[in-house]
């Protein structure tokens, strides 16, 4: 009959119909029959009709539409294929069968009648019932694919899928080594839809037909959890929130609406219950566009990966799976949302980012000792200026900033806060509790601004890999936090502290700094980078030049910028070198900011690295600092020193020392621990 007929398997695009069987026989009754039938119809759907060679052992089948049913008589609609009905005269018609993904119903038609438009049949009182999957078989719309096996690309469609084994179509012509494909040899399989990769990953073939033009390929994919980022001994903890959430999608594959409540959430991650027999989810799979929506109204979208899938009441008749998702990325606002409703649900004295009333917060971190009085002298004279800036930074949640707040009954007894100040680096800028607060009340600000680091740091818009903070050695509170945590990680590459003088620097304007001999002062360049990684490497090996995204060849901090001159903010920062021909002597990191966004001032400043130590006179590093002040603070500017022991050597006049501590997010489980053990020992 060459290609005039479509041969098929079964019809895989109605969706399932409870219906009673008969306890005795695997069978449904006319009326239940009639009622489907009739669904069909309104949906504009089709059955499916096998039809036996009458004179030689082969079959085809053909889907048909069927008409209104009113009674046992049934009329269906012959496709539109030309010669039809001339060539299915060699035919008889033996079986209907509708398929939901899940049951089929098998008709045995009777006073079967062929005519132009299609047949007649009549249908019998009692149908057989065929629960045939575990799993609903589910139809794809406009799903492209990409299969990869011994280096030979193949281009098709997927036809329908379950969340353990989908079916490709691969057109000959289009891929002329379709006859090489090898069912021993797993094969990489990539879903596209609109051009955007929405699965890849490897499966096994389970079968290859062939007819026509087309081949085609049932695949089963090799994995159902898939590990997409570095094992962690510690995870963020998921909250079961009471009324449940739910998330809501459409399927990328089907294009259906998805609908299902969450089991538990965090803000790096949830997992959803699916029936087993409708379930839709592939692990791998990824879902551009979510909602997360609570049953108040609020909505959170974000775009997500399947990770895993695991079934669970194993021993009851209905069984149910659990998939586990992880988010990839969602705006900076969505996830503070997020994380807010998680962390009120774990404590209810617990706030993020919420907006706060400006009398009390003031009040409470003067009453807390945050700013004492050698720290107001020096922002007293800025004070309008703070008021506004920290007015913008803590309402309506701007992407660069973030805190948290410990309250009981309205009043705030513990906060803690940071700034997202370099690239992918946040400065812990503000902590302080009241002297009457209960003795968690610091730790637990600290522990729930590391739990938000923790969860946004895998969230692409969030650009969070380190940790920052400074700390002097005789405060004992963040020695106990920041020095401990280092000293009981013991990896500079996981956790550094770097020991600077700060210092408060008034330039001379008559100075010239091209009186001085052979050094000069040039924008640094790749190769004054790479030997002061080199210098900075031998010295310490932590991870300062990597925070400060000061390393060769990286961005210089171009998405910083950009985000504080969205919100209206100062940020500035450039890169001098102190050099002679052939000698890198020091690099002067100029970091500027509206004055007082940081009240220590630790994000406007000069950070001075000292790369030659013992070859660079102190005359000619002043003289050089000079310079940048006048260029860029016009009389006066803070310095960061570093090594700290060239103030001491030179007999420099600093105000105090600071502590660096830099934590990396990627490799941070020491830390966490670290944190939950000091908790712990809180709580008792």
């Amino acid at each position: 009959m060459g290609d005039l007929l479509e041969i098929i398997d079964s019809k895989t695009d109605q969706p399932e119909i409870e219906l009673k069987r008969n306890n005795q026989h695997n069978s449904i009754d006319l009326n239940q029959l009639i009622n489907r039938l009739n669904y069909i119809n309104f949906q504009d759907g089709t059955l499916t009709s096998v039809f036996h060679h009458k004179n030689y052992n082969r079959s085809i089948s053909l889907n048909m539409k069927p008409k209104a049913c009113i009674d046992s008589q049934l009329s269906c609609l012959w496709p539109e294929r030309a010669d039809l009905q001339e060539e299915i005269k060699n035919y008889n018609l033996k079986e209907i069968y509708i398929d939901d993904g899940i049951n089929t119903i098998v008709i045995n038609p009777e006073d079967v009648n062929l005519e132009q438009e299609g047949f007649t049949i009549h249908l019998p009182d009692i149908n057989e019932f065929k629960p045939s999957r575990k799993t609903r078989r589910l139809c794809a719309k406009n799903t492209q694919v990409q299969m990869v096996q011994n280096g030979v690309l193949y281009r098709g469609k997927l036809i329908n899928f379950t969340p353990g084994s989908f079916e490709i179509e691969i057109q000959s012509g289009v891929n002329p080594a379709s006859g090489i494909l090898n069912s021993d040899v797993p094969i990489t399989v990539t879903l596209l839809n609109d051009g955007q990769i929405k699965f890849s990953g490897e499966s096994t073939i389970i079968r290859i037909s062939k007819g026509g033009n087309f081949t085609s390929c049932v695949l089963a994919p090799i994995y159902n959890h898939i590990q997409r980022f570095k094992a962690k001994e510690y995870r963020s903890v998921r909250q079961k929130l009471i009324p449940s959430p739910n998330i809501v999608f459409i399927h990328p594959f089907t294009g259906a609406r998805v609908d299902l409540p969450i089991y538990d959430l965090s803000g790096a991650g949830f997992s959803v219950e699916e029936d087993q027999r409708n379930s839709t989810l592939l692990p791998g799979m990824i879902i551009s566009e979510l909602e997360i929506v609570f049953t108040t109204g609020m909505a959170v979208k974000c775009k997500c990966q399947v990770l895993y899938k695991k079934t669970i009441d194993e021993d009851s008749r209905k069984k149910h799976v659990l998939n586990g998702f992880t988010i990839l990325d969602m705006t900076p606002y969505d996830h503070a949302q997020l994380l807010s409703i998680i962390f009120l649900a774990k404590n209810k004295n617990l706030h993020l980012s919420k907006d706060l009333d400006s009398d009390s917060f003031w009040r409470f971190l003067f009453d807390s000792g945050f700013i004492y009085p050698a720290k107001y002298a020096h922002l007293k004279n800025h004070k309008e200026k703070i008021k506004s800036t920290y007015k913008k930074i803590y309402t309506n949640t701007p992407d660069i900033a973030r805190h948290v707040t410990y309250q009981e009954k309205g009043e705030i007894l513990g906060h803690a806060s940071m700034l997202r100040s370099y690239e992918k680096t946040w400065l812990i800028h503000h902590h302080a509790a009241s002297h009457h607060a209960n003795m968690g009340a610091g730790l637990y600000v600290m522990d729930q601004l590391a739990s938000y680091a923790y969860n946004a740091h895998k969230i692409q818009s969030l650009q969070l890999d380190y940790l920052l903070g400074y700390f002097r050695p005789q405060n004992k509170f963040p020695v106990r936090v920041f020095g401990g945590s280092a000293k009981s990680i013991a990896d500079p590459q996981k956790c550094s502290v770097d020991e600077v003088a700060f210092l408060k620097f008034h330039a001379n304007v008559e100075s010239v700094f091209d009186d001085l001999g052979p050094y000069r002062l040039v924008e640094s360049s790749n190769e004054d980078l790479l030997n002061l990684e080199s210098y900075y490497e031998e010295i310490s090996g932590g991870l300062m030049l990597k925070a400060l995204d000061i390393l060769p060849f990286n961005s210089g901090n171009t998405g910083v910028i950009k985000a504080y001159e969205k919100l209206q903010f100062k940020r500035e920062m450039k890169l001098y070198s102190l050099k002679t021909d052939s000698e890198l002597m020091a690099v002067f990191i100029v970091d500027k900011t509206d004055t007082g966004m940081n009240m220590s001032e630790l994000t406007n400043n000069i950070k001075v690295i000292v790369v030659q130590p013992d070859n660079l006179p102190i005359k000619i590093l002043e003289s050089g600092i000079n310079e940048i002040v006048k260029l860029y603070f016009e009389k006066s500017a803070h310095l960061l020193l570093f090594p700290d022991t060239y103030a001491d050597k030179n007999s420099m006049v600093y105000e105090k020392k600071y502590n660096m501590w830099i934590l990396n997010v990627e490799d941070s489980d020491g830390f966490y621990k670290y944190l939950k053990k000091m908790l712990r020992f809180v709580k008792t």
